[in-house]
């Protein structure tokens, strides 16, 4: 059949190779395994097999030298698609993976635009995705959720002018002394509405304990300003 065999007479394949199964070497030299090096000290790669411990795997270090750990890299072409560093985190998409925070481990998606995309067999599918620095989960093509730069999140919009923005036109906002449920509301240098129309809003307040509503007269356009007038107080 011209199949070659090394290690075994018995072929599975143009070539076969018998190596010794057990798990990969903690320290000194690359010992069990398929390994591909450079000179007798340097970096190494090792496919091989553990068949006690019931698994395969490649280990990536130097060849005489197992425990110090070196990055593993995956190429398309002559572009790296994706690595493994030293610390066990993993980059997709980049190969300067950062890990600010201090986790034990990250996987990170890294571009210009990078986003985890999640499909059912259904063809249902949701992303998650940092585009232009702002955080965001798609259902489709539609925006559910959006955190901009400051930190404002949108729900349903994807264009948040609160801190919590609901749809279009409702949402949370506060400060120290209230917390503030409005509808077509948002404060920018004084009350402003999303658009034309009426505003009414619920003001919840640590100062008396109250619970104040209010409404204002219908705006003549977006943005336009607005002054609310208290209707009732609990």
């Amino acid at each position: 059949s011209g199949n070659v065999g090394i290690g075994t007479a018995s072929t599975f394949g143009r070539l076969s190779v018998s190596v010794s199964a057990g798990a990969p070497a903690t320290s000194g030299n690359m010992t069990n395994g398929l390994t591909v090096h450079n000179t007798n000290g340097g970096r190494a790669i090792q496919l091989g097999v553990n068949e006690s411990g019931g698994y395969t795997y490649l280990q990536s270090a130097y060849v005489n030298n197992a425990n110090v750990a070196q990055p593993m890299a995956f190429f398309t072409g002559a572009s790296e698609r994706m690595r493994i560093d030293s610390s066990g985190n993993v980059g997709i998409g980049t190969s300067s993976i950062t890990n600010a925070l201090g986790w034990g481990s990250v996987a990170q998606v890294g571009g210009a635009n990078p986003a985890l995309s999640l499909k059912n067999t259904s063809n249902v599918q949701w992303d998650i995705s940092n585009f232009g620095g702002t955080f965001n989960i798609y259902n489709g093509s539609a925006n559910r959720l959006k955190i901009d730069s400051s930190g404002r999140v949108g729900i349903g919009t994807s264009n948040p002018v609160i801190p919590v923005q609901l749809n279009n036109y409702g949402g949370l906002d506060g400060n120290a002394n209230q917390l503030i449920l409005s509808n077509n509301a948002y404060y920018s240098g004084g009350d402003k509405a999303v658009k034309s129309g009426f505003s009414t809003r619920i003001d919840l307040t640590n100062q008396d304990g109250s619970i104040r509503f209010l409404n204002t007269s219908a705006s003549s356009s977006a943005n336009a300003a607005i002054t609310f007038a208290e209707r009732m107080r609990i």
